[in-house]
């Protein structure tokens, strides 16, 4: 097929020859006005060259890359009314995860696991512990379960079938007491670098009790002993627990894949 471009070039040579001017007159002979049909040839050439050049700059230049929707902010009321915030990426498996931070790391930082994972499909919510980043209140670890218990209440309501809990360093243990505290509340744990005992907060004894599966990263051997009969553990190729971050990749699979394994 002939380009577009050679085709618009030949019909503008074409239309120019069409509106060139006649040979000279014989003597004798009237001359003719040819100034206004040549002026009229040349400009409608460079019209249409001008036209082709367009077209084929606008046929080679990459597309570009199309957008990538970012997570929307949400938020939701702790059990005592405070108001809490997080990063809500959409998903449509059936098991939505809330990755909840340690304090002094805002939900962003946790992007690096939570893009890879809502890229596999599933909901993910990174809440802003009290106090922290864009949700109100003052840091009390005493509310931390019930806190992370809002944000799987909340989670729930927009229509996920389960909801699995991950939690990082103090979240971890938080998360373990919800879970032992509330059974039924939570389809699984996934306890990220989990603190042995942080503040009232203990591991150990809250896994203790539980009674969902549990997926261990970078625990400590007390804390894998502790945790209910068929618990996995997985090792990063991140050097320690705030490097790990970088193996998001890598998390999210192994996350992706024990959720979705799990019964």
């Amino acid at each position: 097929m002939t380009d577009p471009v050679d085709r618009l070039l030949a019909f503008a040579m074409a239309e120019a020859v069409r509106q060139a001017p006649s040979p000279p007159p014989w003597p004798g002979e009237p001359a003719r006005r040819r100034s206004a049909p040549l002026l009229a040839a040349a400009a409608f050439a460079l019209l249409v060259a001008l036209g082709g050049l367009v077209y084929l700059v606008a046929r080679t230049a990459p597309s570009p890359e199309p957008a990538t929707a970012g997570p929307a902010v949400a938020s939701w009321p702790a059990g005592d009314g405070t108001l809490l915030r997080g990063d809500l990426y959409p998903g449509d498996e059936p098991a939505g995860i809330v990755l909840a931070g340690a304090y002094g790391a805002p939900a962003d930082e946790l992007e690096p696991i939570a893009e890879p994972l809502a890229a596999r499909g599933h909901s993910v919510l990174v809440p802003d512990l009290r106090g922290e980043g864009r949700s109100d209140g003052v840091v009390d670890v005493g509310l931390a379960p019930g806190d992370l218990g809002a944000a799987v209440a909340y989670l729930a309501s927009t229509g996920v079938d389960e909801v699995w809990l991950a939690g990082y360093l103090h979240s971890g243990a938080a998360a373990a007491e919800l879970a032992a505290a509330d059974p039924g509340l939570v389809d699984g744990l996934i306890l990220l670098y989990p603190l042995e005992r942080y503040l009232g907060l203990d591991t150990t004894a809250a896994l203790a009790v539980v009674d969902v599966p549990v997926l261990l990263v970078g625990a400590s051997p007390a804390v894998f002993r502790a945790a209910p009969p068929g618990r996995e553990h997985v090792e990063l190729g991140a050097r320690d627990s705030v490097d790990f971050v970088h193996a998001g990749d890598e998390l999210a699979e192994a996350i992706a894949t024990f959720v979705t394994r799990s019964p």
